[in-house]
């Protein structure tokens, strides 16, 4: 490369780097962070000798900088100095403050009202501070407390009603020796009391657990006798109970007992080959008045041996079961007055079968909550297969949708017209549905459940309406609608509104006023059309945030 290349090669070099350092660009306007006049940019951008002009144009521009780089250079080295003064005061500042505060807190520590507090005083804070389910967790109450002060310790340590409950969470089998010990030491703190456990024991029951299992139900055969409310949950119940076969549980105090099976399903088929043992603990609970089963229970044959369903006055069982095992439950709890059941798909000559047996009555049934898995049995059919004279609440729901519903008229069961609360959901049909609603005379809370994308069928809100005649509900206080988040209100809004005005702003001479709608949603268009009612004085509420 010659002489003259390499200095034009370095001529562009430098103009590259200058056009980069100053921004500029050829057209003179300001680009970066100077704004050079342009007779100076040709010269910049090269190493040629510069001409007169640009020579001229540089002294020029040349007298300010020239006067304030050294003032601006000097006041930067003072506030530089000025900074290093500040950020060591700073340090200085930080020190006395931490000695400071830290002179504070140990005399708030030592004056603190709460280290004050009288002792009867700390025991109803840890009361209140206790969750609803405690467990042996050092992160809650009461073990979180006991590690405040000796004043606290103190407090938990006498408070028996805090040791009385204890939910155990066992998920396998070379835990339970320890648990055992921790579950006896933690009822021992509660002199006395009442107890209430709820146990989960989540691994297989066979062997080689057996030994270790039944070590452990031995362990609690000495604080049985104190349960007042006892929950089991174990894998399979039908695998658990031949551990109780052996083991001397009484249950003198208990009154609510829970069990569920973890694995089990809501819809079992029947457990034929299992023999249910001899287990018949349950049976000398005498206070036993609650019973709730999830699950597998009541399908497994033999299990009506097991408890005294003739003492129960509430029982729960969310496990499907067949019509007539329904039946017989039903019949078993002589005393029942609250009673929630699934009941699924049966034989087909069972429905039959049920007719055919004399008609039970049940003397003591006032609430009765009852979910229909799939299409069969009906909701008259299944009702009208008893005599209920005291109840005054019933629930029903479906699984799915009932499309062919040959059920049998309403009045087969004159209860309806005894009923004070009804739920039913979308599953029924429209004309089912209002027949229902016509023989329910003394109806004060109407609960409807939809499921679909539209609330329901129009006829619904018209046969509502105490415009039409004869006019249904007439002592309806109470109307709950439970629409789905999906629901579109273009279908059936006009309808709604308008049923709720003739029930609360256009009453009908001698007929009672909705006093309180209760809705799933605040549906924008729901609540825009509602809001005359709510300031008139309608009590409207919704379960939900949209």
């Amino acid at each position: 490369m010659s002489d003259s290349e390499m200095q034009d090669a370095r001529s562009d070099s430098d103009g590259e780097e200058w056009e980069n350092a100053v921004g500029t660009r050829f057209n003179g306007k300001q680009s970066g962070l100077v704004d050079f006049p342009m007779e100076m940019l040709p010269a910049m951008l090269d190493n040629e000798p510069p001409d007169a002009i640009a020579m001229e144009s540089a002294r020029a521009l040349k007298e300010e900088p020239e006067r304030m780089v050294p003032e601006l250079e000097k006041k930067l080295e003072d506030v530089a100095a000025r900074l290093e003064d500040l950020k060591r005061m700073q340090v200085e500042l930080m020190e006395d403050a931490e000695v400071q505060r830290t002179m504070l807190q140990g005399c708030c520590r030592v004056l603190a009202p709460i280290r004050r507090v009288p002792l009867d005083i700390l025991c109803e804070i840890a009361r209140h501070l206790l969750p609803s389910v405690p467990s042996a967790k050092i992160t809650e109450a009461p073990l979180s407390l006991s590690h405040v002060s000796s004043a606290w310790r103190m407090a938990v340590l006498s408070s028996a009603e805090l040791w009385s409950k204890l939910n155990v969470y066992i998920p396998s089998a070379t835990h339970l020796p320890r648990s055992a010990e921790g579950i006896r030491k933690w009822f021992e703190r509660a002199r006395g009391r009442p107890l209430d456990l709820s146990l989960h024991l989540h691994f297989p029951m066979g062997r080689p657990r057996g030994r270790r299992l039944l070590n452990f139900l031995l362990a609690m055969s000495d604080i049985t006798p104190r349960f007042r409310r006892f929950s089991l949950s174990v894998p399979e119940f039908a695998d658990f109970l031949p551990h109780l076969v052996e083991i001397p549980w009484t249950f003198p105090q208990l009154e609510s007992l829970s069990i569920s099976s973890t694995t089990g399903q809501f819809y079992n088929e029947d457990y034929l080959d299992i023999v249910v043992p001899p287990v018949l603990m349950f049976n000398s609970a005498t206070n036993l008045r609650t019973l709730e089963v999830s699950k597998v229970f009541a399908t497994i044959p033999g299990s009506h041996l097991i408890m005294p369903w003739a003492r129960l006055t509430s029982v729960e069982l969310t496990e499907g079961l067949p019509l007539l095992e329904w039946i017989r439950v039903m019949v078993l709890c002589e005393q029942m007055t609250s009673g929630d059941f699934l009941v699924r798909d049966s034989e087909e000559d069972d429905l039959d079968i049920a007719k055919s047996q004399p008609k039970y009555t049940h003397p003591n049934v006032e609430t009765l909550k009852v979910t229909i898995l799939y299409t069969h049995p009906l909701i008259v059919e299944l009702l009208s297969l008893f005599n209920l004279p005291r109840l005054h609440s019933l629930t029903v729901a479906h699984e799915e949708a009932i499309e062919d519903y040959p059920d049998g008229p309403p009045n087969l069961f004159p209860e309806f017209s005894n009923l004070q609360y009804l739920s039913l959901s979308d599953c029924i049909p429209t004309a089912n549905l209002i027949a229902i609603l016509r023989e329910t005379t003394n109806l004060h809370t109407f609960e409807f459940n939809s499921s679909s994308s539209f609330a329901y069928p129009d006829p619904l809100y018209c046969a509502m309406s105490l415009r039409a005649s004869p006019a249904i509900l007439s002592k309806l206080a109470v109307f709950k609608l439970l629409l789905p988040d999906c629901w579109d209100p273009e279908y059936d809004l006009t309808l709604l509104i308008s049923m709720v005005e003739s029930r609360y702003l256009a009453v009908p001479s001698g007929l009672s006023p909705l006093q309180e709608l209760s809705l799933s949603y605040p549906f924008p268009q729901l609540t825009q059309a509602l809001a005359p009612f709510g300031g008139a004085g309608l009590n409207i509420s919704y379960l939900h945030d949209y």
